[in-house]
């Protein structure tokens, strides 16, 4: 009898370790996920964090800019599948087309064809690293146009209102991840340009109405 006791104990015992142990893998995989979904989250954060970055310099560069705005939409090296398509220090890829490149979604080479200002945009300033945290990220900001021709096709290689879309986009090196973020901008004209002339705020401020 006490042998029988014995043995309903012992098996007693082995059921609450199993059912122990079972707790604890289950303990362990919960903690082991919400640990992976905050380090994606942080990584989220810092993703956009990264690509406003981008976007503030872009916007800041480009609003000032406008003269040479038809030079950078007529870059053959903007998007993937384009001739000599860019890649960044990091290794990201080139950009998507659309938005760049030809609105139907094909690469830039043979739309536009134009060659692209100098870094233009995977080298330095268009392309650049931040530090966020412990980890190191890069963005890389370019342009598009607008829809701004008023009749007719809408000719996205040339510039007819001194406004332009600028795109960042921030890449992880460690996971490949990408987070993009775009705003349109318009160009500050100077207020020596002839276009300030014609609105009657004179040429070279001199006064002058007309």
């Amino acid at each position: 009898m006490r042998r029988n006791e014995r043995g309903a104990i012992l098996g007693i015992v082995l059921v609450l370790l199993v059912v122990l142990l079972l707790a604890a893998s289950l303990a362990v995989w919960g903690l082991r996920s919400e640990t992976a979904a905050a380090g994606s989250d942080r990584t989220a954060r810092s993703l956009l964090d990264c690509a406003e970055i981008g976007l503030a310099w872009g916007k800041a560069y480009f609003s000032s800019n406008a003269d040479a705005y038809s030079n950078y939409f007529k870059s053959n090296n903007l998007c993937v599948g384009a001739a000599g398509a860019f890649t960044t220090p990091k290794g990201a890829p080139a950009f998507p087309c659309p938005p760049f490149g030809n609105r139907n979604g094909t690469s830039s080479n043979t739309a536009y064809g134009g060659t692209p200002p100098t870094n233009y945009p995977g080298g330095f300033p268009f392309t650049n690293t931040v530090t966020l945290g412990n980890q190191q990220y890069e963005y890389t900001v370019g342009i598009y146009d607008n829809a701004d021709e008023t009749a007719g096709q809408q000719d996205y290689s040339l510039d007819e209102d001194n406004r332009a879309v600028v795109y960042s986009r921030c890449f992880d090196p460690t996971t490949k991840q990408t987070r993009t973020v775009s705003a349109l901008v318009e160009a500050i004209v100077p207020l020596n340009s002839d276009y300030k002339g014609q609105a009657g705020l004179g040429f070279r401020n001199t006064g002058n109405a007309n």
